[in-house]
């Protein structure tokens, strides 16, 4: 997902963890918040991981890495 708004001067890039977001109730603008934990535990059950790339006075970007495959279980 890709937000065409420059990000506040607060936002930055940074690897998302599942046990770490700021507010329950973050802005669409700052880009945090619970669905970004949740994005980011999914990625890591997946066995791949999440960031936030900001190009600041652009915009912000929300990656997921995963693997092509699952590893068997």
């Amino acid at each position: 997902m890709i937000i065409d708004k420059a990000p506040p001067a607060t936002v930055g890039s940074t690897p998302l963890r599942p046990e770490v977001f700021e507010r329950l109730t973050g802005s669409a603008a700052e880009r945090r918040g619970l669905d970004l934990s949740i994005a980011a535990r999914v990625s890591e059950l997946f066995g791949g991981s999440a960031r936030l790339d900001v190009e600041p006075g652009r915009r912000t970007t929300v990656v997921l890495d995963w693997p092509e495959r699952l590893a068997p279980a």
